[in-house]
């Protein structure tokens, strides 16, 4: 658990250093979030579906999207990407 705080602490301060140094990185950064958010939200709409489509129980089928590996990578970074942006914010007085 103390891993995860720490790398939580880490990223986003390696991701703020890396998007001060050049606007290009930047926007590249917010590229990949926006293409997570449609990856993540696909995801989730796609599992819904099929759910309400086989008229299967909701509240344990919807947890096999988490072993989708897409779902994972793209809610992990834009977990990230928002401690960034709020890091961003709150250094840019």
């Amino acid at each position: 658990m103390f891993i995860f705080i720490v790398l939580f602490l880490i990223i986003p301060t390696i991701l703020l250093l890396l998007a001060r140094q050049s606007f290009f990185i930047e926007k590249i950064f917010s590229l990949v979030a926006v293409i997570s958010v449609f990856t993540f939200g696909s995801i989730t709409m796609s599992a819904v579906y099929q759910i309400l489509d086989n008229q299967t129980v909701f509240m344990t089928s919807i947890h096999a999207v988490f072993l989708e590996p897409f779902f994972l990578v793209s809610g992990g970074y834009l977990l990230f990407f928002l401690a960034y942006r709020l890091l961003d914010d709150l250094l840019r007085w």
